[in-house]
């Protein structure tokens, strides 16, 4: 056949994504036992642990070592799989203690990007090379890691003057991408990976902070970009500077966007998640009370609620 290749990810259409990576062997593999379903989750979690050059610079992996680096989500999708194939392996499985290696490899390089300091990874070699690029070649334009814990700046433009603020807002993040990294964050401590309990708590901090300052609107984390940077490019210091970036008609919206769509992925079903998963964290409790009465308001405002029946992922109790 003309133009025909077995290629599944060259020439039909089907690309290697870690932003869009499902996972197809976790739960088939906890309700057979089929070996097919394991051998398939740590093929993938180990190809990916490969995805980044291999040199040592601000964004590779020093050769053996298994970072990971792709999109927020992307990180996600792929901290998810690299966690759940260490559990799943079982103990007598040489590859249950590569993907712990794995795990820590990935934790200690994020953790020296952000400057965590007092864990086990403190001055690792890993630690270390991660940190020699902070402010010099990292992942927020240079300007080291940001007081409102942002995991990176990606920078989409913010020019909508309906929404934004030209002489304040320098570019925005996809908040819905943070709420994925802390869900799966969270989801490694739950599962007992307790050394990615700091990076939870700094990532998560983000989040609970724009639902509990008294002096931020949390609506602004339910759309497709919420700002994240001021021209400069400089850090926003607080949540109440963050306000100063949007318009003035803006700053007091109710949008919580395809309201109330419950049954598929919206933006502040995914926060809301991230939230829940946070109980015990500091601050979370409030963040959740507060995430509830916004929903109440909303519900109110419209007539309409969510019902999470038409998806029961999103259908959160928090857990403690």
């Amino acid at each position: 056949m003309s133009g025909y290749s077995p290629d599944l990810f060259g020439n039909s259409g089907w690309n290697i994504d870690a932003s869009h990576q499902p996972d197809p062997f976790t739960v088939p593999y906890m309700l057979t036992g089929d070996p097919y379903y394991l051998d398939g989750l740590q093929l993938w979690a180990s190809y990916f642990s490969m995805w980044s050059a291999q040199d040592c610079g601000p964004g590779s992996r020093c050769g053996p070592y298994a970072m990971i680096g792709d999109t927020v989500r992307g990180s996600a999708w792929l901290l998810r799989e690299r966690t759940n194939a260490w559990l799943m392996s079982p103990d007598d499985d040489p590859m249950k203690a590569i993907f712990s290696d794995m795990l820590d490899d990935a934790l200690a390089l994020w953790e020296g990007e952000r400057g965590i300091t007092g864990t086990k990874y403190q001055d690792t070699f890993l630690w270390k090379q991660r940190q020699q690029y902070v402010g010099k070649q990292d992942v927020w334009g240079n300007l080291g890691p940001p007081p409102l814990h942002w995991w990176t700046y990606v920078g989409t433009p913010v020019t909508d003057l309906t929404v934004y603020n030209p002489a304040v807002a320098g570019g925005g993040n996809l908040m819905w991408q943070q709420s994925f990294l802390i869900i799966a964050l969270g989801r490694a401590v739950e599962l007992g990976f307790d050394a990615a309990k700091p990076l939870f708590a700094w990532a998560a901090e983000n989040l609970i902070g724009q639902m509990t300052d008294p002096d931020y609107n949390p609506h602004l984390a339910f759309g497709y970009v919420t700002l994240s940077f001021k021209k400069g490019p400089a850090h926003f210091t607080s949540w109440k500077e963050t306000m100063t970036g949007y318009a003035d008609a803006y700053k007091s919206t109710t949008n919580m966007g395809y309201w109330p769509a419950a049954g598929s992925e919206i933006y502040w079903d995914v926060a809301r998640g991230a939230v829940g998963i946070s109980a015990g964290l500091h601050n979370a409790d409030l963040a959740w009370t507060r995430f509830g009465e916004v929903i109440a308001a909303k519900i109110k405002e419209t007539g309409q609620a969510p019902n999470w029946n038409l998806d029961p992922t999103w259908a959160i109790i928090p857990r403690k």
